[in-house]
This record gives C-alpha cells, sequence and structure tokens, in this order.
C-alpha cells in the first residue's frame, strides 16, 4: 500500500460532502499567528515566524486560483494595530479575488510582538465573510493556545448565531499538549512541527477550494459496519484511493479503502467503534 502524499481531508461532524460543485465562490482568509512566540525556534532550527513566512509564500505562490476564489489574510500579535494587545488584529488584504503578491509581501512583513488573541481575530473574521452561501474556510496558523482569556466556543456559537457555514481548520505549530487539547472544539486541527508538516497541513486545509481538484462525499451519519458509497473527485492517478480514518489520523494511517480506478462511486466499509471519522483522497502524484 503505498504512503500517501496528498490526502483530501473532509470533516464537521460525523462523515459529510467535502466540496460543493455548486457553490459560485470560495472565500478563504488565512490567519497568521504573529505573537512574540513565534520567534521561537522548530525542532530543524528554523524560527517559527520564518517557517510560517516561508510555507506561506510558497503555498501561495502554488495556490490555483480561478474568478471564483478569495483569499484574504488576517494578521495577529504584530502590533499592526494601536491600542490593548488583545485587540491587536488586523485585516490586511481583504477576501476580494486573489492578490498573490499582495499577500505574500504582508506575510513576510509580519513582525513578532504580541499577545495571542485567537477568539478575537475568529470573532472579527465573523464579520469579513459575505453573506452568502459562498463556501467559506478560515485558516489558521498558531504556534500557542488564546492567551487573552476569550473562549474558542464563543466564536463558534457567534459564527451559527449570523448564520455563517465555515470550515475551520487549525494548524498548530508544535504546540504542547496542553495548547493542542485547547482546539479540540473548533474546526479540524492539525499539528505540524516542520516547515515540510506546515505545508502538507495548508494543502490538506484549503484542496476542497483549489478549484474542486480532489474531493470526496457520503453520508453525514452511518451505522458502525455499514457499507456506505462515496463519490470522489480527483485525477485518478495508477494507485489512488479513498479511505476512512479516525478524526485527526496521521497522515499515512488508512482501514478499509477502495482504489478510485475500480470506479465511481466506491464503497466503504464504517468502522465498529463509535465516533467521529474522515473522508480523505489520497494521491502519490498530488
Amino acid at each position: 500500500m503505498p504512503r500517501p502524499i496528498f490526502p483530501f481531508l473532509v470533516l464537521t461532524s460525523s462523515l459529510l460532502s467535502g466540496w460543493a460543485a455548486a457553490q459560485s465562490a470560495t472565500n478563504i482568509q488565512l490567519i497568521l499567528d504573529a505573537s512574540g512566540s513565534m520567534s521561537g525556534k522548530l525542532p530543524d532550527g528554523q524560527t517559527r515566524i520564518a517557517s510560517a513566512q516561508s510555507t506561506l509564500t510558497q503555498f501561495l505562490s502554488g495556490l490555483n486560483a480561478d474568478s471564483g476564489l478569495n483569499v484574504g489574510m488576517r494578521i495577529y500579535g504584530a502590533g499592526l494595530k494601536a491600542g490593548q494587545q488583545c485587540e491587536d488584529s488586523v485585516l490586511v488584504t481583504p477576501m476580494k479575488g486573489f492578490d498573490k503578491t499582495a499577500l505574500q509581501a504582508q506575510v513576510n512583513a509580519a513582525k513578532p510582538k504580541g499577545a495571542t488573541p485567537i477568539v478575537y481575530s475568529l470573532m472579527q473574521a465573523a464579520a469579513d465573510f459575505p453573506k452568502d452561501n459562498s463556501q467559506k474556510v478560515i485558516v489558521l496558523v498558531t504556534d500557542g493556545e488564546e492567551s487573552c482569556g476569550g473562549k474558542l466556543n464563543d466564536a463558534v456559537a457567534l459564527f451559527k448565531k449570523l448564520g455563517i457555514d465555515v470550515d475551520v481548520r487549525i494548524i498548530g505549530i508544535d504546540l504542547n499538549e496542553k495548547a493542542r487539547k485547547s482546539f479540540e472544539c473548533v474546526g479540524t486541527f492539525e499539528n505540524a512541527r516542520s516547515g515540510r508538516e506546515l505545508g502538507e497541513a495548508l494543502n490538506r486545509a484549503t484542496a476542497s477550494a483549489q478549484t474542486g481538484k480532489y474531493a470526496v462525499s457520503g453520508p453525514k451519519t452511518a451505522g458502525a459496519g455499514s457499507n456506505i458509497a462515496i463519490k470522489w473527485t480527483g485525477p485518478n492517478n495508477e494507485g489512488d484511493y479513498v479511505t476512512i480514518v479516525p478524526k485527526g489520523a496521521p497522515i499515512g494511517q488508512y482501514k478499509d479503502y477502495f482504489y478510485t480506478k475500480n470506479g465511481n462511486p466506491g464503497s466503504l466499509t464504517v468502522p465498529l467503534v463509535a465516533g467521529e471519522y474522515e473522508l480523505r483522497y489520497s494521491s502519490e502524484k498530488a
């Protein structure tokens, strides 16, 4: 069985549709942590901010753009907003089109300085998105947990109150166990310990937004041990497969799977242990 290099990851509750082709636009907001702790070093010797800047710059260079893609950026902790550190969160590039050069310039200009107002930033982000049925994605890159007393559940509640259906992806940079656990209640979380892992996580977080190249869909819930039909969108390269794994499983882990060459839709058997699971499209040649 080949080790997957580019798994497509989707989940909000149990099993769900990964990409809605009927949505005419996709709005992605990248939220970058520029708090003081980002000056610390990763196990590979690179500072957290340098790793994030390099990886985000490369990621933006490779992001597939089309007329319906809008990418914006919010930065917190960089001292860009006068006043209280816990309100230092600024939308530096709005979600209007995809200005790659402007986004990369903002990324590389960020200087780690202040606090980590994650909840405040997420609640501000709620006002950044258009009030329509477009696909909405937040990708938060951070090296720490909330430091301003905010409650992540409050941010989630605000999105629900406003009727905003947003896919929140949290990418931690070498987080400790306490910080990792703090994100269990919101979105999908991954922890990266190097620039390479950060890049892979960014690709997974935005895969469904990249012109629908990779997508999987299945029922939102299913009985333990039952067989479910899974539709997929992808290049169908030799060795490509779709699998079902526990939420947050490491790259390379798989349970039941089917090769895409065997047809669309394919069939998977739901694990016997109750819980939350993810569908992943994996390709060696992505």
